[in-house]
């Protein structure tokens, strides 16, 4: 189930839905925790949006990791648990050291705050590179198919040329 909340007047009435996919231990009780836009379960959503500080999203996992709970409720996609958001944020970090052994395979390397690497001819080759190193791992994820790219895009630029 999901919790959704709507104005009534002053007050806040919450309507429970059901997830549109069951997790794999039931419904949601009351150690579940509501994370919209911060984390997926087993999805590759589209990143990119440049209001998202990468190192803040890691930040944001972290502390919700600190929080007890068991079942995670995103905005998007399947209810999940605690290791799912772990399991998103490996994703997270695996993108970011393929891509910087891709950016050091292609000699582009300093990438921190370098333009010249931005401007390199091969920096598609290091983001398919990059691609093709996660889809064992990652590839039937939800999404891996049209936002990977994406997502990758966004972990170059700001998490390893921007580091924000």
């Amino acid at each position: 189930m999901i919790a959704h909340a709507s104005e009534l007047g002053s007050q806040q009435r919450l309507t429970p839905w059901r997830c549109w996919r069951p997790h794999p231990t039931g419904t949601p009780h009351r150690k579940a925790l509501y994370a919209v836009d911060i984390v997926a379960v087993k999805m590759v959503p589209p990143f990119g949006s440049p209001f998202n500080s990468y190192h803040g999203v890691l930040a944001a996992l972290d502390r919700l990791q600190a929080l007890d709970y068991t079942t995670i409720i995103p905005g998007h996609g399947q209810c999940g648990t605690k290791q799912d958001v772990t399991d998103f944020e490996a994703l997270l970090h695996d993108m970011e050291a393929a891509l910087s052994k891709a950016s050091q395979d292609q000699g582009m390397w300093p990438m921190r705050g370098n333009p010249a690497a931005l401007a390199h001819p091969k920096v598609g080759e290091v983001l398919f590179a990059a691609m093709d190193a996660l889809k064992p791992k990652y590839g039937e994820w939800q999404g891996w198919d049209h936002n990977s790219l994406q997502a990758l895009q966004w972990v170059f630029l700001y998490g390893i040329y921007m580091n924000e």
